[in-house]
């Protein structure tokens, strides 16, 4: 529809990407003030809908991951006596963030390009920081291991959801993975988004031991 594409052009994305700001700063008023910030984080769930990566601007602003949070959050803070219902949130958070993971690293081992390190050398070489400092060159075998550390990182990344201790390992190793690539390729997005779940993974795997046990 015509008028639709409003929210995919300039001035309206502008518009979309303010009004996501101002309810995640409502929300979290109402949070540190004790009250139920439901409405705000339904606004800014439908406002994740109308920013779907068709505006170059914001090729990464379609995340399942983060409405898959803000559900989970929206369900818990509509029915808030409920702990069932939160801790199935949590559960479906941490099992979602770790399929993510998982399925990412099937698709680079399957990838001849990624097996090789090649990919992440064209990766890297998108990057000013990687291109000076020289770690961006075909011959360098510091791209190419860690090409094999992300792919067993995001391989193992659910092994944590049956130990706490194992748990925080990769919540060490994803803050430094998901830090570096903010820091020098400005993936901000993926930065948050993803440690945003790892509380619900952090918890989850506490849980699961009890259940199990």
């Amino acid at each position: 529809a015509r008028w639709y594409r409003f929210f995919y052009d300039s001035p309206g994305v502008w518009w979309v990407k303010v009004g996501v700001i101002l309810c995640a700063a409502l929300s979290i008023c109402l949070v540190l003030l004790k009250l139920n910030p439901t409405i705000p984080l339904v606004l800014i769930f439908l406002l994740q809908l109308l920013s779907h990566p068709r505006w170059q601007l914001f090729v990464t602003s379609d995340s399942p991951l983060l409405r898959a949070v803000l559900f989970a959050l929206i369900l818990y803070y509509t029915f808030p006596q409920n702990e069932v219902i939160a801790e199935m949130g949590l559960f479906f958070v941490s099992a979602y963030v770790s399929l993510i993971y998982f399925f990412t690293s099937v698709q680079k081992f399957k990838s001849q390009a990624w097996r090789n390190g090649v990919a992440m050398i064209h990766f890297a070489n998108k990057s000013p920081f990687w291109v000076r400092s020289g770690l961006a060159s075909g011959s360098n075998w510091f791209l190419k291991t860690t090409t094999w550390g992300v792919i067993f990182f995001e391989l193992l990344f659910f092994s944590g959801l049956f130990s706490p201790q194992v748990a925080i390992a990769f919540m060490i190793i994803g803050f430094l993975f998901h830090g570096v690539l903010s820091l020098s390729m400005g993936i901000n997005h993926f930065f948050w988004t993803f440690l945003a779940c790892y509380p619900a993974y952090f918890y989850a795997s506490g849980k699961i031991l009890l259940l199990m046990s």
